[in-house]
């Protein structure tokens, strides 16, 4: 069986997001089960210099113009001349405006986040955000309905965002089915377990986009309160994004430079050992799907303190493998950050339980096996 996997960005072994590891994990898994696989991405002038050095094979790269928004249209209509219906025998979908008015089937959509969900969980400011905004709720919300309508089925990263389809999408329950993000397990693993003396530094990491909707000024926020506690407390901020500049500024105003580090994109062997040397992970999104960063994180053994995003329940744990914010404040979770800081024994526990139920629901094996049926289920009905 031949499977045609549609993405917006996709040049490993650089990484720009989680998109990116989803199709690559699919690719390498699926081909453990004699699947075929070939990558469709649009190709990007400002991403030549990275996609020409990419070690990836079967990829097919469209191009299309930078202009956000609109190279989905240029991308959809030169898919179908790319496509040879003799030789695919499954659409996977992971950016649902790609494959919009592709009349090619079976085609499946994975939904990771909505556009009504991202327009309204970010606080929109200056004259660029509200715009966006407008797109997302007005423009790319249709866009997204029709394609949502037309394809033949949808693959839900979690069970919220299946009521978010259903509720305001209008998509009926049997046409959707939930399966969860993976990790590789065997790659995300703790580092050989050591102890923690009470002087030794403990490292807080966060990984993600620096965009509105990550929140990650609550991080920096926190920061002050924890500094002037007194601990021996570094953050660590991976990634990149529209708010690096500012989350920098409030940093170095609020006296946190040699406590805060931006280490930028990270990927490979150092994204790996971030994960490995610290000692909590702390998402603060407003809204996610199911976040890949966090899986990773939890299979690498850290437990994990994130905001009440919808969904966060599914995967955090109180008191078991982290915490969740209700309040949402900085001082909330300053007081989080220390409870586990100052509880070795806690602080170890909960990253083993981080650990064990990443490998007891999400990894890849668990998750490839789930899309395998549901390729049989579509491609023989009976």
């Amino acid at each position: 069986m031949k499977i045609a996997i549609l993405g917006t960005k996709y040049s490993p072994p650089f990484f720009r997001g989680g998109e990116e590891h989803v199709i690559f994990n699919l690719v390498k898994y699926l081909s453990k089960r004699n699947y075929s696989t070939e990558v469709f991405a649009p190709k990007f002038r400002k991403w030549r210099k990275l996609d020409s050095t990419s070690t990836a094979t079967n990829v097919c790269r469209i191009p299309v113009s930078n202009i956000r928004f609109f190279y989905h249209f240029q991308f959809a209509r030169s898919l179908a001349r790319c496509l040879k219906a003799d030789e695919t025998d499954i659409v996977l979908n992971t950016h649902t405006a790609l494959g919009h008015n592709l009349s090619f089937h079976p085609h499946i959509i994975v939904v990771a986040t909505t556009n009504l969900g991202e327009a309204n969980s970010a606080s929109r400011s200056g004259l660029l955000g509200l715009l966006e905004g407008l797109i997302r709720r007005k423009f790319a919300y249709r866009i997204e309905k029709r394609a949502f309508q037309e394809c033949d089925h949808i693959v839900c990263v979690s069970d919220h965002i299946m009521d978010d389809l259903s509720v305001n999408y209008g998509i009926q329950q049997e046409k959707m089915s939930v399966i969860g993000n993976g990790v590789d397990c065997t790659y995300f693993s703790p580092s050989v377990p050591r102890e923690r003396t009470p002087d030794e530094q403990f490292h807080i990491l966060y990984v993600g986009r620096l965009v509105n909707r990550k929140n990650v000024e609550l991080l920096v926020r926190a920061a002050g309160h924890l500094k002037s506690n007194g601990g021996r407390i570094s953050v660590r901020i991976a990634g990149d994004g529209p708010e690096r500049s500012a989350l920098e500024r409030l940093s170095k105003d609020s006296g946190l430079e040699d406590m805060i580090q931006f280490h930028g994109i990270c990927s490979g062997n150092e994204l790996l050992n971030l994960y490995r040397s610290s000692d909590l992970f702390v998402l603060p999104s407003t809204y996610e799907g199911m976040p890949l960063v966090l899986l990773e994180a939890m299979s690498c053994g850290l437990p994990s303190i994130v905001n009440a995003f919808a969904g966060a329940e599914k995967v955090v744990t109180e008191g078991l493998n982290g915490y969740i914010l209700r309040e949402g404040t900085p001082e909330e979770l300053a007081r989080m950050i220390l409870r586990i800081h100052d509880d070795s024994e806690l602080l170890i526990s909960m990253g083993g339980n981080a650990r064990r139920l990443v490998l007891e629901k999400y990894s890849w094996d668990r998750i490839v096996d789930q899309y395998c049926t549901l390729f049989s289920s579509l491609c023989d009905p009976r």
